[in-house]
C-alpha cells in the first residue's frame, strides 16, 4: 500500500473527547470541486487505523467517512460508517473500503467515541489506491 501526504486524514490523531461529540479529521482532502471522479475511474479506499489503544469509550468508537461543501468538515454527509469493539488495541486496522461516489467538494473522517469519554486513543487515516492484503 503507498501512501502520500496529501491524502493523509488523520495522522495518529487524538480522539480524547465526551461520547456523543464527533472529532473531526485534523486534514481534509480537497476534490476540487463537487462531484468530481475521485479516483478518474477507478476505486479509492478509505484506510483506519488504531494507532495507541484507546482508553475509556466502554461502547467503542463510530468512525465516518464523510464529506462537507466546508473545509473544517462542518454540517457534514456520511459516505460510510463503523462502529469498533469497545475499546480497539494499538495496532488494530479498522476500516478498509471503497470509497463511494461523492457529491461534495471535501472529504475527511470523524470519530465519536460512544456510550463513555474516552481520554486516550489515536488514529491514522488515509485515501488509498489499493491496500495491503500480507501474504502468509
Amino acid at each position: 500500500m503507498y501512501l502520500d501526504m496529501q491524502t493523509q486524514l488523520s495522522a495518529s490523531q487524538a480522539i480524547s473527547g465526551n461520547f456523543g461529540t464527533a472529532i473531526p479529521s485534523t486534514n481534509t482532502y480537497d476534490n476540487g470541486s463537487a462531484n468530481a471522479d475521485l479516483g478518474t475511474g477507478e476505486p479509492v479506499y478509505a484506510y483506519v487505523q488504531c494507532d495507541t489503544t484507546v482508553v475509556g469509550g466502554s461502547g467503542g468508537v463510530k468512525i465516518d467517512l464523510i464529506q462537507s461543501a466546508n473545509t473544517n468538515l462542518s454540517s457534514p454527509d456520511i459516505l460510510a460508517s463503523i462502529t469498533t469493539a469497545a475499546t480497539p488495541a494499538g495496532g488494530t486496522e479498522l476500516m478498509k473500503l471503497i470509497v463511494p461516489p461523492t457529491s461534495k467538494r471535501y472529504i475527511g473522517f470523524q470519530y465519536t467515541p460512544l456510550t463513555s469519554n474516552t481520554t486516550a486513543g489515536n488514529f491514522t487515516a488515509y485515501l488509498v489506491k489499493n491496500t495491503q492484503n500480507p501474504m502468509y
